[in-house]
């Protein structure tokens, strides 16, 4: 079986184009040779993505692993044609760890990319994609931009909610100098904006989302996903299928929810920083903040900008979908730029594939 996969590897060479939103990186697979899902059966996106992550997960290590990629790449799987009947494309989101339900950055570079490659046909000032992404149909829009004002994208979010708000959770956490454990006692948010996000203000575990050093905040934001993740059982949700119940990320804020300016830092998969203020993130809280009374749909944009690289996306409530179960959808901003393109390959008798992380 190892020598059959090894000659499948040597024999893999992918297309993409590199782009980045708000400094989060996306790396767009257009082509792969095999294609992975030439024998599958395209009954829906989420059987594509079991495929892929079951049978084929040598694409994502090959694409998103060093030696062509790094511990903090994200991948975008096209696949044309779309699986759902309203879409221009689907895509699968490929990172360090496995693949994720939606991904924010992804689509607004997705936005620019179809406008401005022949994915869609451009209709200046505006040209809309229609984005099939694993939690859903995605409405995306790209900005086109004049001399006076700068490009941009948009989307609309899938239906979005505020999944349950966590008082007095007692939480044990590892020390890393000491290896002793410490207790606290944590009130935090737990909502879905096409993945699901565990939020709460830095302070609560103290720490600086400005000034503390980002391998703590990993290390912290891991322990902590873990121990949720072990005793919150997100598959009890009635409006979400199983591929989607599970918790991806923990967003650390700086306390300043509902105001029209906020800093926050997201750490997903397995200790991905993100770069951006997290596309799927910014839904995941504006909807909890909507739930509270903090937000109105008021068509007022709010900031939130990454405490690290400061790097800014915008959101604002676009729309309440249902009062009873309190879903929204959220309208998320910013602005994605192409960074390079090429074909990765694989040389016989690399001993380094399908690809490795260094912990």
């Amino acid at each position: 079986m190892q020598a059959r996969q090894q000659q499948m590897y040597t024999c893999v060479s992918a297309t993409v184009s590199d782009m980045h939103t708000a400094g989060e990186p996306l790396r767009i697979i257009e082509k792969v040779t095999p294609d992975p899902l030439l024998l599958s059966q395209r009954t829906s996106l989420l059987a594509l993505r079991r495929h892929l992550s079951d049978d084929c997960d040598w694409l994502r290590r090959f694409v998103v692993l060093e030696p062509r990629g790094h511990a903090d790449m994200y991948a975008a799987y096209l696949i044309r044609p779309a699986c759902h009947p309203q879409a221009d494309v689907s895509v699968l989101f490929l990172h360090n760890d496995g693949y994720s339900t939606m991904c924010g950055h992804a689509v607004i570079a997705l936005a620019k990319y179809g406008a401005s490659r022949g994915l869609v046909e451009a209709t200046p000032p505006r040209t809309t994609v229609n984005i099939e992404c694993p939690c859903g149909l995605v409405r995306a829009v790209y900005h086109h931009g004049d001399e006076d004002n700068p490009d941009s994208s948009s989307f609309i979010s899938v239906p979005a909610f505020l999944d349950a708000t966590y008082n007095n959770f007692t939480v044990q956490l590892e020390d890393q100098s000491s290896k002793q454990f410490t207790e606290l006692t944590l009130n935090f948010d737990l909502a879905y904006g096409g993945a699901y996000y565990v939020i709460l203000p830095a302070r609560q575990l103290g720490l600086d989302i400005q000034t503390d050093a980002v391998d703590s905040l990993i290390r912290i934001c891991q322990q902590l996903k873990a121990a949720i993740s072990s005793r919150v059982d997100v598959s009890r949700n009635e409006l979400l299928c199983p591929d989607l119940a599970f918790i991806y990320g923990v967003i650390l804020t700086d306390g300043r929810d509902g105001e029209l300016e906020s800093d926050n830092l997201c750490v997903f998969a397995d200790g991905e920083v993100d770069r951006s203020p997290t596309g799927s993130g910014v839904t995941a809280r504006v909807a909890a903040q909507a739930a509270k009374g903090q937000v109105r749909q008021d068509g007022v944009w709010r900031t939130f900008r990454n405490s690290k690289t400061g790097s800014v996306m915008l959101g604002r409530l676009a729309e309440e979908v249902d009062a009873a179960s309190g879903t929204v959808r959220v309208e998320v901003s910013g602005r994605a730029f192409f960074t390079g393109s090429g074909v990765l390959t694989a040389e016989t008798g690399d001993p380094m594939l399908p690809g490795f992380r260094v912990k």
